[in-house]
């Protein structure tokens, strides 16, 4: 995964478009973050190695202040030490989708924290919502911590019979989720290419796993 998405960076670094112009069946923003590591490193990996040490950074420092705030100071530092020695073994030479969709993963869920304590539950979802939408295209089987938060604050204010807020958080989240969906739909439609983004990234995934 590490060689193959460099290599898609590296086309897209040419001039060429994922779906259309090459093949591979990974989502779109893997592919994009790869090119923008070439730019950032000037056409050396080291500048894909700097956004992957960056975004498992970002994953431990938010995931360590919301074990603490649960559970305290030594179970968060346990649990992140934890986390960052498994994940030397099992990301192997690196550069899988899993690293750039924890530190989104954990930011959802910190911002769900705050949902009740603010007056803007509408921008607040909605940037769990954009959030939801990136991990979405960047690994679609990671789109479960999203679903859970949605269904969580949907049940949550319907519990306490507060329908509006219900309603105005699911409408957050939703229009989040779709506007990253338009717009990258809107980019590759413009290219000529939604058709092969479609079919490849995601029909192909869904015939494949079933």
């Amino acid at each position: 995964p590490s060689l193959r998405s460099s290599d898609l960076g590296w086309r897209i670094f040419s001039g060429e478009l994922p779906y259309r112009d090459v093949w591979d069946h990974k989502p779109p923003d893997i592919l994009y973050l790869n090119a923008l590591g070439l730019v950032l490193g000037r056409g050396s990996l080291w500048g894909v190695w700097l956004i992957e040490l960056a975004a498992l950074l970002l994953a431990a420092l938010v995931g360590y202040q919301l074990i603490k705030k649960a559970f305290g100071k030594l179970p968060a530092l346990l649990s992140v030490y934890i986390m960052l020695i498994s994940l030397s073994y099992l990301l192997a030479d690196g550069n899988y989708t899993t690293e750039y969709t924890l530190p989104l993963q954990f930011l959802c869920l910190w911002f769900v924290l705050k949902v009740d304590s603010t007056k803007r539950t509408f921008w607040l979802t909605y940037l769990i919502g954009l959030l939801s939408g990136l991990i979405f295209f960047t690994r679609q089987n990671a789109i479960g911590v999203g679903l859970a938060i949605g269904i969580f604050l949907l049940f949550e204010g319907v519990g306490i019979r507060a329908y509006k807020k219900s309603l105005v958080r699911i409408a957050g989240m939703l229009s989040g989720a779709f506007t990253i969906g338009i717009a990258i739909s809107l980019y590759f439609f413009s290219q000529d290419a939604l058709a092969d983004l479609w079919d490849v990234a995601f029909r192909y995934n869904f015939l494949y796993t079933s």
